[in-house]
């Protein structure tokens, strides 16, 4: 059965105002840990890389807010920043995620490198950087780039908020995502792109695993 896309109901697309970029230092919490699947990956200096897993982590930022159409911060929006980063063995101590985890949770052995809901609502400080685009489709943009991850800054009396957004933790081999896994194994199989959209519209819409 096919769908009509002229009877699909228009949705308006959010705050359309232009955001700043972002740079410094910032108080933050894990909101979102999304795994993609395998995804390919840019060529370092020419050369090309082999696909790899990947992983995506939003942090909420505690004291930035979206900003609205009259210039002042929505108080129940608060600026959400995402990498996206490869997957790698925790044995390799010099991969971006192998480093994130031990910013995560500096006592685990590694042993228990476990990458579960747990980490959601994990305190950290999130050190950002505009950067401006000269080229492409993008060029005279300016965006805002992960630059680093660190634990949480410890400062006399100051008490970071909670999140204000729902978390979301998915993981597309978990027991508790409830998905045809023939219909998950046939979209792998037949695209990376159709992969990574289902995974994204999973995340996005049936919230398979939600913690408030």
């Amino acid at each position: 059965m096919a769908r009509n896309a002229n009877k699909v109901a228009t949705q308006s697309s959010g705050n359309k105002v232009q955001q700043k970029a972002l740079s410094g230092s910032f108080p933050a919490r894990i909101v979102q840990v999304v795994f993609l699947g395998v995804q390919e990956q840019r060529a370092f200096q020419g050369v090309a890389k082999p696909p790899v897993d990947q992983i995506r982590i939003t942090y909420e930022l505690s004291h930035e807010f979206m900003i609205d159409e009259n210039g002042e911060p929505v108080a129940d929006k608060p600026r959400w920043e995402s990498e996206q980063i490869a997957f790698h063995s925790a044995s390799v101590d010099l991969a971006t995620s192998t480093k994130r985890f031990k910013t995560y949770r500096p006592d685990a052995p590694v042993t228990d490198y476990n990458w579960d809901d747990s980490l959601l609502g994990t305190a950290v400080q999130v050190t950002l950087a505009s950067r401006d685009v000269t080229q492409g489709k993008h060029a005279g943009k300016t965006f805002t780039d992960i630059k680093g991850v660190t634990p949480a800054a410890q400062m006399p009396g100051y008490v970071q908020p909670e999140l204000v957004n729902p978390a979301v933790f998915f993981d597309p081999q978990d027991e508790n995502v409830r998905l045809s896994t023939a219909y998950l194994t046939s979209c792998r199989t037949s695209s990376r792109v159709h992969w990574t959209t289902l995974t994204q519209n999973c995340v996005r819409h049936w919230r398979v695993v939600v913690l408030q």
